[in-house]
């Protein structure tokens, strides 16, 4: 019985874990709703294709480099809600405040994207990869 007592003890544990970082990942979805939630939109609207990292895209159909995103990101305190200023899916997206997000891709129960669309919420329309309205370019940067 004691290897019994032993393996739930060790399975109830992980499931503490693992409801701790569920809790700690919902209240960081929180605080970044309502950081979003004060602001004004800065741009109108943003393009993404599913990647690693998404490549992101103005309404015209012009691709943001890396530089523009990274300078765009420099001027945000996204250390305040607990972002880090390399990582390039979520604080761009922070960082631009679309008023409007449209994803597209094959998977919309990614985990970035699932993160995406519990933030935003009405603000994203996931999309198929076909629908995509624009021609995707390369990075210059």
């Amino acid at each position: 019985m004691q290897p019994l007592k032993d393996y739930l003890t060790h399975v109830v544990g992980l499931a503490i874990d693992e409801f701790k970082r569920e809790e700690e990942h919902q209240n960081f979805i929180h605080s970044i709703r309502e950081y979003i939630h004060k602001r004004k939109p800065k741009i109108e609207e943003v393009h993404l294709l599913q990647g690693d990292p998404f490549l992101f895209f103005k309404g015209n159909g012009s691709r943001f480099t890396s530089i523009e995103l990274k300078s765009i990101m420099h001027k945000e305190p996204l250390y305040m809600i607990g972002l880090d200023a390399t990582e390039m899916n979520l604080s761009p997206l922070i960082a631009l405040l679309p008023g409007q997000i449209y994803i597209y891709g094959e998977y919309p129960s990614e985990a970035k994207t699932l993160t995406i669309i519990n933030i935003f919420q009405e603000r994203v329309r996931f999309y198929p990869y076909e629908k995509f309205p624009f021609k995707p370019t390369k990075d210059k940067s």
